[in-house]
């Protein structure tokens, strides 16, 4: 078989120091055989460098790329020297150009919940097969199956039959959470530069005798990847991306991730990833354009009561959602109370306030953007973005805070179609220590038609779910505190 000749190939090869450089990189597989990558994915955030932060103002101040914790995936070779018959879904993916049938490799990736703590991916409960085609070593399909939404198993099955050529969309493109990205076919040991048969590169620079990094193309983003490759081992033993970073666990570092009481966790299901095979989508085909089509154009379009609406979008900066769509001007048209003002509503109360604080962090992100993390000034800066976040967390919570124990105090009341906070006069005196006393409260009033989205919901929320822990009116307060942006110096 193939795998005794591999093996005892490696033998002989570790026994003369490791591979010569002009050998090409493989990666070789047993049946049953066991290993586990450690990922890290880059987070996408909607604002600027700086991460989301809690109401609870505990968050550290960063700056920069944020990443995920580590998700380690269990990787299992569940068919090795496979040969498909003709009826079978995997047959096509194993007949070579010469019209030869070769032998395949199927390896199930999963979340084991003994290794791992993240909610997210322990919701989603994703388990990958990756079949590859053994002579070239070259990954054929790709199938995920995962929980929606709604706790319903979906299933997306991505394949390639073009499997002559070097380059690989499937193994140079990050098409599920289960890291598959590998180098192109034919990379070899030594320190190398060659042109791949669409134009780009793949470049190998030798560490040592048995290490080599490959830095190649994503072929769907053009970003380029970096693959570490260890001579004897069955996967990169680590690979970086502008969005994930992988790594090669060792036995011991799985040992210590295992969460104790799950030693002999039960294995994930079986799928039947042949049949999901039957619908998967080719990417040699779908990202190619047939002459005919070159020719004379494609048009397409979705039916009539699919037609997106056209109509305003709001940028997140804006908070068009906590202050509604008329843009935070209630303020300016003077009290509610006097009925002079429409289309106002009750967080707009917060808006000034609000704005003279994030408009100077807008200015210190600016400032921190630009210099380095090691100059002098550059913590003191720092420090002083944590004392407005603070500010601003302070003032979000105090007022919204205020909203829901006015509600529960009925010092603010629903009735009549309105939202409405009596009055209330100040001491008009001045304190022991010659201090002014407290100022009298006007008082507000608002339709409750006219309220902004997130002040309408929660309202809703607060009485439909009365006494709740929870804070409801901590909705727009996230917002205003991670969205919003009245500089409007990011997107």
């Amino acid at each position: 078989m193939r795998k005794t000749s591999v093996f005892v190939t490696s033998a002989l090869l570790v026994a003369c120091g490791g591979p010569d450089a002009e050998t090409p990189i493989e990666l070789n597989w047993e049946y049953g055989q066991t290993f586990h990558l450690g990922a890290s994915y880059r987070a996408g955030e909607v604002m600027s460098e700086t991460p989301s932060v809690s109401l609870d103002g505990t968050d550290n101040v960063r700056f920069g790329e944020t990443w995920s914790s580590e998700i380690i995936w269990t990787y299992q070779v569940v068919e090795s020297g496979l040969v498909p018959t003709a009826s079978d879904e995997l047959h096509k993916f194993a007949v070579t150009a010469a019209g030869d049938v070769a032998s395949l490799t199927v390896i199930k990736a999963f979340v084991d919940p003994a290794l791992n703590t993240d909610p997210d991916i322990l919701t989603v409960s994703p388990v990958v097969y990756l079949v590859f085609r053994e002579d070239r070593d070259r990954l054929a399909a790709i199938v995920s199956f995962s929980y929606d939404n709604e706790g319903n198993r979906v299933e997306d099955a991505w394949s390639a039959t073009d499997l002559g050529r070097s380059y690989s969309t499937l193994s140079q493109t990050q098409l599920t959470k289960a890291p598959a990205l590998l180098a192109p076919f034919g990379s070899t040991w030594g320190d190398d530069e060659r042109m791949l048969e669409n134009g780009s590169f793949a470049t190998t620079f030798a560490v040592d005798r048995n290490e080599t990094d490959v830095v190649y193309e994503d072929e769907l983003g053009g970003d380029l990847i970096t693959s570490r490759y260890e001579f004897g081992e069955p996967w990169p033993t680590f690979t970086a991306s502008d969005n994930m970073e992988t790594r090669l666990l060792t036995d011991s570092e799985v040992d210590d991730a295992r969460i104790p009481g799950f030693m002999l966790p039960a294995p994930p299901e079986d799928f039947d990833y042949r049949a999901a095979l039957k619908t998967s989508i080719d990417l040699d085909s779908v990202l190619v354009l047939d002459e005919e089509t070159m020719g004379g154009g494609w048009t397409a379009e979705v039916y009539e009561e699919f037609y997106p609406w056209a109509g305003n979008w709001w940028p997140l900066k804006s908070a068009k959602l906590v202050f509604g769509s008329y843009g935070g001007n209630c303020t300016a048209t003077g009290n509610p109370m006097s009925g002079g003002a429409t289309g106002c509503t009750y967080s707009e109360l917060i808006k000034e306030d609000v704005d003279e604080i994030k408009k100077r962090m807008d200015k210190l992100q600016a400032e921190l953007r630009k210099m380095d993390k090691d100059a002098p000034e550059y913590q003191e800066k720092v420090d002083s973005y944590r004392e407005d976040q603070d500010a601003v967390v302070t003032v979000l919570v105090d007022f919204y805070n205020g909203i829901r124990d006015g509600l529960d105090g009925g010092k603010i009341t629903v009735a009549d179609g309105k939202i409405t906070k009596a009055a209330e006069p100040g001491s008009g005196e001045e304190g022991e220590e010659g201090e002014e006393g407290e100022q009298a409260d006007e008082g507000w009033s608002y339709e409750l038609n006219e309220l902004s989205p997130m002040d309408k919901f929660a309202l809703d929320q607060y009485f439909q779910n009365p006494g709740a822990r929870n804070n409801p009116f901590y909705l727009q307060a996230w917002e205003l505190l991670n969205s919003y942006n009245p500089a409007g110096e990011s997107w």
